[in-house]
């Protein structure tokens, strides 16, 4: 769901060379943006899925990221 002053995108998501599609919400307040989307690290079997002693992290991972814009 997409609240006011939100918009939907998609995209291309490359790590270690694994190129997958992506999708998310973003918004745009003043000089920055900022976007969240999911990725499965399954998707990225270079990276795999995290682990140290016996600990790991989820498989699906929120990605927010926030990108200000050159005055």
């Amino acid at each position: 769901m997409v609240v006011p002053g939100e918009f939907k995108w998609t995209g291309k998501l490359t790590l270690k060379g694994e190129t997958k599609p992506v999708s998310g919400t973003g918004s745009l307040k003043g000089d920055t943006i900022t976007a969240n989307f999911k990725i499965s690290l399954s998707d990225y079997p270079a990276i795999g899925v995290p682990s140290w002693l016996g600990v790991t992290v989820e498989k699906d991972v929120l990605v927010k990221a926030e990108i200000r814009t050159a005055k």
